[in-house]
């Protein structure tokens, strides 16, 4: 929608975090005078600070906040919803019959940006990939932007936009999930099942990613993550320049990645990048490490520039992120992996040091068995284990113990707890010196926690404090 089209309608803001704050403030710089619907399920005393704040001088609003707040967007004739609401509610149903627009903070600035965006999916490596890439591009003087996910909300930008301006774009499935516009660079990272409570089946959620590149033209760019299979037969019919990052059909650097014997990984000729020189951690990250060298390059950023973030990058917050050394114990905060993959891809970072590792958070159903083979294969000697999936977890690794053949392997001791309090009292207690205590849940950290940054926090925060 374009933004003079908005003049002479009504227009509700569907839900007052983040993102419905960035929409209000973007809104009301436009129409200072225009009253503004606001609607969340929230009752005014739970929103945030900042948006009580920004409304407490504000006379040309009206509120619908409660269990009921989805009764009034039949009245609108523009909805800008954020995120994480779901458009298959059914009140959400109900208005577009009537013929409402359903339109968000994205999908306003896709469609009203002037410069280039290179907008990032995928299942995990999202983060690092934006954030390295944003720093090459910066260091080499592009004037650049880090929005979406990762960095500010888009429409915060829009009124400093131009032609020459570049946005790293990292963007969820929930962002993409009635997503109609396209970037000029598309990146597809990876993909695993996540956020099926949301998208409803793997299908729906694969589906969501894929409304990133369906309507980019033949002039577009697509890098994806060849080596997975789903992600290469859906690309390989697309229009747009595709290019692997991964290299999977010549040199295959998937391969190359996880063969500890190569140290060294040629992406173009008078380019190797070193393992040995990298500080972020993970087979996994020297993925990603590669794929926004290779987008930088493509782009024309100098090599040396490249090298230099490539090699030094040390990661981000809650990401496989060294805590500290605590009565000869190593501190990981690994906070972000959320599902068993990036679970199982921070143990191979550790390989043969990790003495306890903590699990579990919100069920959300996923299949924990090939978590259940690595632990045993591992020899992790405790686990600590929250509420729900902490549970399933450990079914499925006495189960998998038992279906082995041959010599039943050694269970690993196991606690359970329901506050971080506890579990880091139990870590200190039972890892052995020398060795590494990571927090890697594989499950989300609703319930207990508000979200994985609070999960991390409150980790390091008894960390220190009981150390």
């Amino acid at each position: 929608m374009k933004i003079e089209d908005l003049k002479e309608k009504r227009i509700l803001i569907l839900g007052l975090g983040k993102e419905g704050l960035s929409s209000y403030k973007f809104l009301r710089d436009l129409f200072p005078e225009k009253e503004i619907g606001l609607a969340d399920q929230k009752m005014i005393e739970d929103l945030s600070s900042d948006f009580r704040e920004a409304i407490s001088e504000d006379n040309n609003y009206k509120l619908h906040l409660g269990a009921d707040y989805l009764d009034v967007l039949r009245d609108y004739d523009v909805i800008i919803k954020s995120p994480g609401i779901n458009p298959r509610l059914y009140g959400i149903e109900q208005a577009l019959e009537k013929g409402v627009v359903l339109t968000s903070n994205t999908k306003i600035f896709f469609e009203n940006r002037k410069g280039f965006i290179i907008a990032v999916t995928g299942s995990k490596g999202k983060s690092t990939i934006c954030s390295m890439l944003y720093e090459m591009l910066r260091r080499d003087d592009f004037k650049v932007s880090l929005i979406g996910n990762i960095g500010f909300s888009a429409l915060d930008y829009l009124k400093h936009d131009s032609e020459d301006r570049y946005y790293v774009f990292e963007i969820s499935s929930y962002q993409l999930e009635d997503f109609d516009n396209y970037p000029d660079i598309g990146v597809f990272t990876s993909f695993f099942r996540e956020h099926i409570d949301y998208h409803k089946n793997e299908d729906n959620y694969f589906e969501a990613k894929t409304h990133l590149f369906k309507r980019m033209p033949e002039s577009g760019v697509i890098f994806f993550n060849g080596n997975n299979k789903r992600i290469s037969n859906y690309i390989e019919n697309l229009t747009p320049k595709k290019i692997d990052f991964l290299d999977t059909k010549k040199h295959n650097l998937a391969r190359i990645i996880n063969n500890n014997k190569v140290r060294k990984i040629k992406l173009d000729e008078g380019f190797v990048l070193d393992k040995d020189k990298v500080k972020l951690l993970g087979n996994h990250n020297l993925a990603n490490i590669i794929c926004a060298a290779k987008i930088a390059r493509f782009l024309g950023v100098a090599d040396e520039t490249v090298l230099e973030v490539a090699e030094n990058f040390s990661g981000l917050k809650h990401r496989l992120e060294f805590v500290g050394r605590y009565k000869s114990i190593d501190f990981y905060d690994d906070a972000i992996s959320t599902t068993p993959e990036s679970t199982m891809a921070a143990i191979e970072a550790f390989d043969g040091k990790i003495s306890t590792l903590i699990l579990g958070g919100m069920d959300r159903g996923y299949d924990f068995k090939k978590l259940a083979k690595m632990i045993l294969h591992k020899q992790i000697e405790n686990l600590i284990l929250f509420p729900d999936s902490g549970e399933v977890i450990w079914k499925d690794i006495k189960s998998i113990a038992k279906s082995i053949d041959g010599l039943l392997p050694k269970l690993p001791k196991h606690y359970f707890v329901t506050d971080m309090k506890s579990c880091v009292e139990k870590a200190y207690k039972v890892t052995r010196k020398n060795k590494i205590c990571l927090l890697s849940c594989a499950s989300p950290s609703f319930g207990i926690f508000k979200n994985f940054e609070d999960k991390g926090n409150q980790f390091v925060e008894y960390i220190h404090e009981l150390s």
